[in-house]
C-alpha cells in the first residue's frame, strides 16, 4: 500500500500522469462523440472513439491494479469505474467498442464524461497527496 515505506515518487507520479491523462481522455470521448452523434462527416470519428476508449480502458486497468492504492483511492477508482461501465454497456457489443449505433443520446454521454472526469479528478488528488507522503 501506499503508506508503505517502499512507495516511491515515480510509481506516484506515474499514477498521478495516467489518472490525468484520463481527465483529458474523458473531453475528448465527450467531444468525438458529440462530433459522431452530430454525423460530421469525418472518417476518423470511429477510430478516434475507439482510440481514447481503448486508452481509458488501458488507464483504469492500470490504476485499479496499482500497489501503492490506498484504500480510499481504491474506493475513489469504485466511482470511476461505475461511470465506464455506464459507457461499457450502452455502447460494446461482444467487448468490442460498437460506437456505430449511437447507443447512447449525446446528452446521456456528457452527463457520464462529466460525472467521470469529476470523480477521476478526485483520484488525480489523493495520488498528488501520495507524492507529498513519499517525500
Amino acid at each position: 500500500m501506499a503508506e508503505d515505506e517502499g512507495t516511491t515518487n515515480l510509481e506516484v507520479a506515474t499514477n498521478t500522469n495516467i489518472s490525468g491523462r484520463m481527465r483529458m481522455l474523458s473531453q475528448r470521448l465527450s467531444i468525438l462523440y458529440a462530433a459522431f452523434y452530430g454525423d460530421l462527416p469525418e472518417p476518423t470519428l470511429i477510430p478516434n472513439l475507439k482510440g481514447v476508449s481503448e486508452n481509458l480502458q488501458m488507464g483504469l486497468s492500470s490504476l485499479i491494479t496499482s500497489s501503492i492504492n490506498t484504500t480510499e483511492i481504491d474506493d475513489a477508482m469504485a466511482g470511476v469505474i461505475q461511470e465506464w461501465n455506464i459507457v461499457e454497456k450502452r455502447c460494446t457489443q461482444d467487448n468490442c467498442l460498437m460506437y456505430e449505433a449511437k447507443s447512447m443520446k449525446l446528452d446521456e454521454m456528457f452527463t457520464v464524461a462529466n460525472r467521470f472526469l469529476t470523480k477521476v479528478d478526485k483520484v488525480v488528488g489523493m495520488y498528488a497527496k501520495l507524492i507529498d507522503r513519499t517525500n
